[in-house]
């Protein structure tokens, strides 16, 4: 018995390095950084106006919903970029309107974001929002409560 107790801390000690190094080697796409960003999507003459973060549960961000605009080609546009199960398809949502126009949204099981959704909306308001679920279910969204931005 005075021997039993010294290999079964070693066999203890083995099989906590092992999972340790499996834990280690896990592929972590869930918290791999986005390469993408709002600018790059819509474009580079937008700049951001307002964004919104999806969280999960805990509190922790899923990912952001921007509204852009440019002054060049009097658009707006609506994207929301996943900060979480970034590389895996989950399912993501960008909508845009304007005030006396249609609705537009993208939704699907996307890597990175979804949208860019455009909308010509030179002097007039619009209203953007998102939704998001990472790939272990937990979602948020978000849609402005009133029509805004009236650039």
């Amino acid at each position: 018995m005075k021997h039993a107790m010294p290999r079964l801390r070693t066999v203890l000690s083995t099989a906590a390095l092992a999972t340790a190094a499996a834990v280690s080697t896990a592929p972590a796409a869930h918290a791999a950084a986005n390469p993408y960003t709002p600018k790059g999507v819509c474009g580079s003459s937008y700049r951001v106006l307002q964004q919104h973060d999806l969280k999960g549960p805990k509190g922790g961000v899923l990912g952001t919903v921007y509204l852009m605009w440019s002054g060049a080609t009097k658009k707006n546009c609506a994207v929301t970029i996943k900060r979480r199960s970034v590389g895996i398809p989950s399912w993501t949502e960008a909508s845009i309107a304007k005030k006396g126009g249609n609705y537009k949204a993208q939704d699907g099981f996307f890597k990175y974001y979804a949208g860019p959704l455009y909308v010509h909306a030179p002097g007039t308001c619009v209203i953007f929002g998102g939704r998001m679920r990472d790939h272990l279910g937990n979602g948020d969204s978000w849609i402005t409560p009133r029509f805004g931005h009236c650039g």
